[in-house]
């Protein structure tokens, strides 16, 4: 570990405060006006909910396990305007409960002392992973694809992008990862504004929303310090078949400075693909309506292959990853 890293990262710890540690250590809630409410798994609500919570048109879910502290998983409610969704479940490498706001902390952390997960490691650019909090689920979907939405929050940002504390998540449908930025896997490292923040090497800063307290942030009402839009995972699957599926998180290189992911309720639908059309459906199951393309005039544009276009009225400029 390089020794300035070293140093930013005690002081970023240290900076936590003490409140907040102690509500995270003891999976309480965050002060009354955040809007972000949080339950995780020792307040009431059980893995098997959380999994049939994503549950959307046309998939059935079914043997649910839970790996991980109880603190690192749970349901939330009140992301309109924070998270870009209402309500769903969400994972995290440390205290759950810590995420809502105000921003206030510069650095959250939760340090469970836990084990990571094999098939996040190989994600990582070889840092070992700890932490880990993972939800797995069988699941047969009537389509031959899948899509969900999510985001993913972090405390690492903006300080430690680019840096070997590169916290990771995935979400393996069949063994393979759906948590995509072009080829590579959604983390700090592949999704940010640069380090200096606005200065440094960015990657995918289009799909990056700040919120450090020391670059100008902290108005979005969580205490992580940076998020992604809302993304669209979309894999194949197998139609009237058994499928499985592994959501995992884990803290990268150590175990301080939470990382988080958000999955929007009923959003895991199944579709089957076909040609796309500028009908108002996601015919080609991409995860993405693709209509508002419109021609000279302002004319509907219809045919095989319409995709949204710059300046179109749509929402594809808050989906990626897919």
């Amino acid at each position: 570990m390089k020794l300035n890293f070293f140093f930013h990262r005690i002081r970023k710890y240290l900076l936590r405060g003490a409140p907040v540690f102690a509500a995270a250590a003891l999976g309480l809630s965050s002060p009354a006006l955040a809007q972000l409410m949080v339950t995780d798994l020792n307040g009431g609500v059980t893995a098997d909910e959380l999994a049939q919570s994503l549950a959307g048109s046309g998939v059935t879910i079914s043997n649910v396990t839970f790996t991980g502290a109880p603190q690192a998983a749970g349901s939330f409610s009140g992301g309109n305007g924070i998270i870009g969704f209402s309500d769903g479940i969400i994972l995290g490498s440390g205290s759950v409960s810590s995420v809502p706001g105000p921003n206030d902390e510069d650095g959250v952390t939760t340090d469970f002392g836990g084990p990571g997960d094999a098939a996040l490691d190989p994600l990582t650019g070889g840092f070992p992973t700890q932490d880990a909090a993972v939800l797995e689920f069988d699941f047969v979907p009537q389509g031959g694809s899948v899509s969900f939405l999510y985001v993913f929050t972090s405390d690492e940002y903006n300080e430690f992008v680019a840096s070997e504390f590169n916290d990771v998540f995935a979400f393996f449908v069949n063994g393979t990862n759906c948590a995509l930025v072009g080829s590579d896997p959604v983390s700090i490292n592949t999704i940010n504004n640069g380090n200096p923040f606005g200065v440094g090497p960015s990657s995918h800063p289009e799909l990056f929303i700040n919120n450090d307290l020391e670059d100008g942030g902290g108005s979005i009402d969580t205490e992580m310090d940076g998020l992604t839009r809302v993304l669209t995972c979309t894999a194949t699957v197998n139609s009237g078949a058994t499928n499985h599926m592994k959501l995992a998180i884990a803290d990268v290189s150590d175990g301080i400075l939470d990382a988080n992911v958000f999955l929007q309720a009923g959003s895991l639908s199944a579709c089957e693909p076909q040609a796309e059309i500028c009908n108002g459906l996601d015919d080609d199951c991409d995860g993405v309506v693709d209509n508002g393309c419109t021609g000279a005039g302002g004319a509907l544009i219809e045919g095989a292959g319409c995709s949204l276009r710059p300046g179109s009225s749509g929402s594809a400029g808050l989906t990626g990853g897919s």
